[in-house]
Formats: C-alpha cells, structure tokens, sequence
C-alpha cells in the first residue's frame, strides 16, 4: 500500500495517549491506534439428520443434503475492508480493483462530553459535505489543508484515502487543544447508505480522551538578557467550542512586572483560523541602556490564517498607552526631552505579520537540514493618538547540515533582518529645534517604537541594544536597521550526539536614524551612513539547546565599530531563543 502524502501524513500505530508539556504548550502530533474489526458473518453449521422427530411425520418437506460452502462463496461474502486486511496480511489475492473499494459511511466520535456536538458537527463537516467544495468562502478557509479534497461520503476510495480522512480529522481536534489522545478505529458500517454498497461502506470511529480543563504551571525563564519568574493559568473549553482563557504574571531582573490575559476561540471551528482578545500591562526597566522605566498598557485584537502548513498571516488590532518614567539621575538631555509632559505615549495602529517557516528545526545542529525563514511585519500606526508612522521589519534565515559532506553534527545557518521606519506627517521644525543628537523624525516618533540592535542574540560582542544614534551613555534608537549573521556548527570530539556543539560566527550590523526628508539629502551619503558602515565581529564559542532555549558562551572581538557602540572584548554570554545566525 502506498505511504500517505505529506499533507496528511498516516496514523501511526503506537497507542500511547499523547502527553501535555508542562513547560510549554505546542501542537502535538496525532497517535492513534489504528484497528480493524471484521463484519459480523453469519454462523454456518453443519446440518445433521436426526431420527427423533422426522419432519414427514408432521407434513413437512423433508430437507435435502447439508450445503457446503466452498472457499470462493465465502469470500464473496467477505466485507471489503476485510479482504483489504487480509491482503496486507499476506492472505489472499485481491481478486479485482473492485473488492479493494471503500466507502466512507459516517464518522463516529466518542468520550466527548464537554465539548457541543453542534461544534464537532462543524469541525468534520468539510469532510461530510460535498457542497462546501463549490463555496468559493470554504475553498479560502480550508485551501491550506486540502480537508474539501477527500471524497465525500458514498464515494468510491480505497483504505489509504479513508486512512488519509482519518489522519486529517484526527489532526484537526489535537490542534484544537482539546484532547489529550485520539484511538482511530476503520469498522464496517453499522449502517450502510445502501444495500448494494453495504460490503464497502466503513464507519470512522474516534475515540477521545479529554484535556483536564484547568492548567496552571510557574516557571523560570533565561532569556534576551533578562531572568524572570512567570505563573500562567489556563481553562480550556470554556464554552464548549474550544475557547481558551489563558492568563499570566512575570517579574524578572528588568520586568518588574506584567500581566496579560488573553482569549481565544477558532473561526468557523477550524483550527487553521483564529480570533483573538488580549490586555496587558507591565513595568519594565529600561535604565541599563536608555536611563529610564517604561510604563504599558493595551489591548489587542487579532485574527490568525494559516496560509499552509508552514505559513501563517496574521491582521492585528492595537492600542497602547506608554508612559516613560522614573528617569535616572544621569539621564541625557535627550531622554529627558522625550519625557517632558508626563513621558505620554498613545498608539492606535494596525499590524499584519507573515511567517513562513520551512525548517526542520530552530538550528541545524538539531538535526535540521533544510529549510527557510521568513517574517515579515508591516506596522501603520495613526488611527488614533499621537503616533503616527509606518513601520516594516524583515526578517530572513536558512539551514544547512553538512553531514554528508563533513560527518554527523556538521551544520551552517545564516541569517538577515532589517527595518524601517518614517512619519506619517512631515511637521515644520524652527530652526534650531534639533540640536540634540535627535533628528527632527526623532521627535515625532516615541521612544518605545524605534528600533534597537546590539546584544549577544543578533550582533555578538556588541552590549545589548548598544549600536546606533546614542546621547551620552544613552542609546537613541534608530529608524533603519540591518544585521547580518553566519555560524558553523561542529560536533565535539568523539561526541557527536551530544547537545554541546562547538560553534564558529560572523556578525554584522548597523542602526541609523534618517533625516526627515529623504529628498533632502544626498543617496551616496544615505548609502555610506547606512550600508557601508556596519559594526562587526567574529569568534568561536560552545553552544548548547535544550528544547527551544539556546545558550551560548562565546569568546571573540569586535572588527569594525562606530564611534559610542558598545563593543565588547573577551568572553560574552548568550540566552534566548532567536539568534542571528
């Protein structure tokens, strides 16, 4: 039997339930038990003359010799799904194309008492109703997933396409976060469509074991250069649809403290689309590189679209309130003239974000050896408040492994990202306004969405957030940026499989802050500001992954750096989970 397509890969045949990871949540891949259950065939028994109790002596016809069944009658009489089994069993022959056909009759779900049924009768209708395939709304929802491409009920198929329907529906309830493990069972129908087709029709039975509905878990996170401690709660199901209700708390050594709530709930039940509710707050220090703390408050509102397995879009709602407080005594003029009045900050803005990801792992040394990443986020802020620009940030990375080549745990990645930032106005500015370092787009963009570049996740041996425009020991922010990133990865001497790889990177980068008017200035200065400049760095170091979390402990230097970026000389330590290369 051929394998399944990649699409909708095959039930596997473990039995062991799926489990929760307590530290994080994740989409879980399908486990199923795949059984097949004969049909009821009628008992035949020999028949024997008896002596006793003659039939003749009651008027009766006298019945003729026993009928022997040979072996070719009781096959005719097999059901389908049973002459399938025995072939791949090594048993007989398929006689004909015709004794492999199958047809879907129902779809059974059991152990599902808290979820509505209303709601599971729209998760499997696309595999049910073959009018959904000609709704051009259900071809956009469901063409990432190819769910409208399976035959409809009563349609002629063979066990590898009802294998397919099963993985695919069995798939679709796990990513709901509702269900803990899934048993897949292929039966005869217990009600077949029709007489003629009751020797094909098979009935898809899954049975469902569901999450616990409270979860609740603390934590300790090391990460972008910043320990905290979190505890986040959970309730799942909260209406029977597979909403969820999901809440944390975080204090770390530079977040003194934040809380967000978020509900979500699928659109149309399909796990492919969600809508989503969130408010936060939090106090965060921001003293180690900008001389001050930052207020936040917003909410949030967002619909997710996976565009296809590997690729999702999402069109986001925000509004935030930013304050920049307690300011340092050795604060620059700069800082302090952006938290002049109170520090105030109002974002309304619309934010769309594209991912696509194709690797087989965060990094090669993971064992992935293909693969891409691309994010793309295009932010337009000014349907409200006084921010107002447009703002786009690019990020690109690839996976190599080279093992066939240099052995096992030979791996090289890369990296890009960039931004870049404008006003939507352009303000006139007396003359002298700008004086201080800041341009006059400076002035018009708040503090808290410029971008920021330096740090041991994205420029190596640079300080964190330490390149581009600064006042003093402040750093300013800037609205362009680029850095780029490449590391070879080598496994430790006779231990290949180790976690612990040895790693040699290259770094580089620059943030700048563009005059107001593009026009006003000379294209050969922009490209030298910007292109020609970069801060770099190199060296060598050891890496180690657990999971998703990344540690590296390097030692290398700075080749070029601009006047007043913190390059950093020696040994620097990295945690986080995204790096540059």
């Amino acid at each position: 039997m051929a394998s399944s397509s990649a699409a909708h890969p095959p039930l596997s045949t473990s039995a062991d339930p799926l489990r929760e990871d307590p530290g994080r949540v994740e989409t879980a891949t399908v486990e199923a038990d795949v059984r097949f259950e004969q049909a009821d065939s009628r008992k035949r028994s020999n028949a024997t003359s008896s002596t006793s109790a003659l039939p003749a002596a009651r008027g009766e016809r006298i019945p003729g010799p026993p009928i022997v069944e040979t072996k070719e009658e009781m096959q005719e009489e097999l059901h389908n799904l049973d002459r399938v089994k025995m072939a791949l069993e090594g048993g007989a022959r398929l006689s004909s194309p015709e004794q492999s056909v199958l047809r879907l009759a129902n779809i059974r779900l059991s152990g599902s008492s808290a979820v509505r049924p209303s709601f599971l009768a729209r998760v499997c209708r696309p595999y049910v109703d073959e009018d959904l395939a000609f709704s051009r709304l259900y071809r956009l929802l469901h063409s990432s997933s190819g769910r409208l491409d399976f035959p409809p009920p009563g349609a002629p198929t063979t066990l590898q396409g009802v294998l397919q329907l099963t993985s695919s529906l069995a798939n679709d309830l796990q990513r709901l976060d509702l269900y803990n493990g899934i048993d897949a069972s292929i039966l005869p129908a217990i009600t077949p469509s029709s007489p003629q087709t009751a020797m094909q029709d098979v009935d898809v039975l899954l049975q469902l074991r569901e999450s616990p509905r409270l979860f609740l878990k603390s934590s300790t996170d090391v990460g972008n250069g910043e320990g905290s401690v979190s505890v986040q709660g959970r309730i799942r199901n909260l209406f029977g649809g597979a909403e969820k209700l999901e809440g944390s708390y975080e204090t770390g050594t530079r977040t003194r403290g934040a809380m967000n709530a978020t509900f979500t709930t699928p659109v149309l039940a399909s796990p492919d689309h969600a809508f989503t509710l969130s408010g936060y707050l939090s106090n965060r220090d921001k003293t180690f590189y900008a001389s001050h703390y930052e207020a936040l408050q917003g909410l949030k509102a967002s619909l997710t679209a996976n565009a296809s397995s590997s690729s999702q879009h999402e069109l986001a709602w925000e509004l935030s309130w930013r304050q920049m407080n307690r300011l340092s005594p050795y604060a620059s003029a700069s800082i302090r003239k952006m938290a002049r009045g109170g520090g105030h900050s109002v974002k309304s803005s619309l934010v769309h974000t594209f991912v696509s990801d194709t690797r087989d792992a965060v990094t090669p040394s993971q064992g992935g050896s293909e693969g891409r990443l691309f994010k793309s986020v295009t932010e337009m802020a000014g349907l409200g408040g006084d921010a107002q620009f447009v703002k786009w940030e690019g990020q690109w990375g690839i996976n190599r492994s080279l093992e066939n080549k240099l052995g096992s745990g030979w791996a090289w990645a890369a990296g890009a990202r960039a931004g870049l930032m404008r006003p939507l106005t352009l303000p006139s500015i007396a003359s002298g306004e700008t004086s201080s370092p800041m341009t006059a787009a400076d002035v018009k963009l708040p503090f808290a969405d410029r971008f920021q570049l330096g740090g041991p996740t994205c420029v190596r041996m640079f300080k964190m957030n330490s390149l581009g425009p600064k006042d003093g020991r402040d750093s300013l922010g800037g609205t362009a940026f680029y850095s780029l990133g490449a590391s070879l990865f080598s496994p430790l001497p006779l231990k290949p499989h180790w976690p612990l790889k040895m790693h040699a990177f290259f770094n580089g980068g620059q943030l700048s802050s563009l005059p107001l008017s593009l026009s006003a200035a000379k294209p050969a200065d922009l490209l030298q500001d910007t292109l020609l400049r970069p801060s770099t760095s190199a060296g060598v170091g050891l890496m180690y992954e657990q999971g998703a979390l990344r540690l590296e402990l390097n030692a290398g230097m700075p080749l070029s750096a601009a006047r007043g970026d913190g390059s950093r000389k020696g040994v620097q330590l990295g945690v986080g989970i995204s790096f540059l290369g």
